[in-house]
């Protein structure tokens, strides 16, 4: 009678053991799903397979940061009195080695060029449609 009533607590304790082990490990690749998608798998982007071309401009104004290293941003427009005006195009700019934030100003270096690389389609607060160039400074 004490073998069988240790059996059932040994299955029992079997069973929280293993159904643990596997919520764990369900957990652990979800996460790794989120955080593992590269920017070119992100919802919404289409990458081309060569440049399409290059932006004539050379600054850029992030208003709304999607993911580390994506970020919606407007392009510099005019120079009045010395003051940039971002009142240009929309453009979501990527780069896996930068982390953006909110109002930064992104100069295009000197030798390199803001290309355009595919387009971004996503849905504003207002619920409208949007597709945007994908720019990255190469």
């Amino acid at each position: 009678m004490k073998k069988n009533i240790l059996f059932y607590f040994a299955g029992i304790l079997t069973g929280i053991i293993l159904t643990i082990l596997i919520a764990f490990l369900f957990a652990k690749s979800n996460m790794e799903n989120e955080n593992g998608t590269t920017i070119e798998e992100y919802p919404g982007i289409t990458i081309f397979d060569k440049p399409a071309g290059t932006l004539d401009t050379s600054r850029f104004e992030v208003f709304q940061v999607i993911k580390e290293s994506m970020a919606l941003a407007r392009c510099r427009e005019r120079q009045i009195g010395g003051i940039d005006m971002f009142t240009g195009p929309i453009v979501l700019l990527i780069d896996g080695d930068k982390h953006y934030y909110d109002d930064e100003i992104i100069d295009v270096p000197q030798g390199k060029q803001a290309q355009h690389v595919g387009t971004f389609q996503y849905q504003t607060n207002r619920g409208i449609d949007k597709t945007v160039p994908v720019i990255r400074i190469m």
